[in-house]
């Protein structure tokens, strides 16, 4: 079978020698990024333990965790908001609310984006 062109993009890449670059969760999902390689990779990056970010405690800095990771699944995995959300034991609706707060966070403080973009860059590496 034939691959499917898109002319529009194709062509004017052609025509002006721009390779096309694959999006960051493009580049994640061929390298086949799993939930437990986030988690463990953010539980490092931030020094806590895994079992206490899914437990029911409200800490700020824990509940700053556990929507770091939710965040990073939701960005870099074509995983559903169920699906993450039954990986960790919660709902979609909390999975939809960490993206947001992250991302509205990111925006404000820089400390966050550089934690963020770190994790994103030691992801895209492995």
């Amino acid at each position: 079978m034939q691959q499917q062109i898109d002319f529009n993009t194709s062509l004017s890449n052609i025509l002006t020698g721009k390779k096309e670059k694959a999006s960051v969760k493009q580049q994640m999902e061929a390298r086949e990024i799993t939930t437990e390689a986030i988690k463990k990779g953010v539980c490092e990056a931030l020094e806590m333990d895994e079992a206490i970010i899914f437990s029911s405690t409200r800490k700020k800095e824990i509940v700053f965790a556990r929507y770091l990771i939710l965040f990073l699944c939701r960005k870099l995995t074509s995983m559903s908001l169920n699906k993450i959300g039954n990986e960790f034991g919660r709902d979609h609706s909390t999975v939809s609310q960490a993206y947001k707060n992250i991302s509205k966070n990111i925006i404000a403080d820089d400390r966050i984006k550089n934690i963020v973009d770190a994790l994103i860059n030691k992801f895209s590496t492995v």
